[in-house]
């Protein structure tokens, strides 16, 4: 009887000791308020920009110039070149839900099933950032516990898609997304880390939204892709070429 007391009250002491364990929804609702609330970020599904990034593939480095706009979750238009050169020179992707083309000088083709996958993959990212999204019931949350006493970051899945751990800082701000990307020649696919600085406002007629000033991409570990972004705006509901 003494032994049944004493497990019981040891119970008890230890379920009154653990901290409770927070919901991922309320982290979330932090971070949406945070980025400038759900109606706000409604709004930059449709989002464009200009920037500069810098492209690391084949042992050397590229800085390209362009125009980014996109329609999330599945349509963009992205028309670069490299820094310097003509605009005769653009190169234009264009993702349309499951199908994709690649456009330069005087020729235009599908893009190919492996570069599709992967880009699809890459600009999921961006629909993330959004963060309204995963209040949706296709979305499952999982809290992943941080390095400190806080819980600090969400394991997000959804059907079709990769699934990504958020990483968010101290006020609920999104820094991180890690997830696979399928690789652009189909060779398996690649852990990427998509880390995000600094701020720009994008206006919507309900107030600023947050969305990042660059974008830094590491690919299994190492720098693939730099973005620095300006002009943030909202774009037109679809990307025209």
């Amino acid at each position: 009887m003494l032994r049944w007391q004493w497990a019981c009250g040891a119970l008890l002491v230890a379920t009154q000791t653990l901290p409770a364990q927070p919901v991922p929804g309320l982290l979330l609702e932090r971070a949406i308020k945070v980025a400038g609330g759900a109606k706000a970020l409604q709004q930059i599904a449709r989002i464009a920009w200009e920037g500069e990034a810098v492209v690391h593939a084949g042992g050397r480095s590229v800085t390209i110039t362009g125009v980014w706009q996109l329609s999330l979750p599945d349509s963009a238009l992205v028309v670069t070149r490299r820094v310097g050169a003509p605009e005769l020179e653009n190169r234009t992707m264009q993702l349309s839900g499951e199908s994709g083309r690649l456009a330069d000088i005087g020729s235009t083709k599908p893009m190919p099933p492996a570069l599709l996958a992967s880009e699809r993959d890459a600009f999921w990212a961006y629909e993330l950032m959004r963060l309204v999204p995963l209040r949706d019931s296709t979305f499952s949350l999982r809290l992943v516990p941080g390095d400190s006493v806080e819980w600090k970051a969400i394991e997000v899945t959804s059907p079709g898609r990769p699934t990504a751990e958020m990483q968010f800082d101290e006020r609920a701000q999104l820094r991180s997304i890690t997830m696979n990307v399928h690789d652009e020649a189909g060779q398996g696919v690649h852990r990427q880390l998509f880390i995000l600085r600094g701020v720009q406002r994008v206006t919507t007629s309900d107030g600023d939204a947050r969305w990042f000033e660059t974008l830094e991409i590491l690919k299994d570990g190492a720098p693939f892709f730099t973005l620095t972004a300006r002009n943030v705006r909202l774009a037109p509901p679809k990307p025209q070429p």
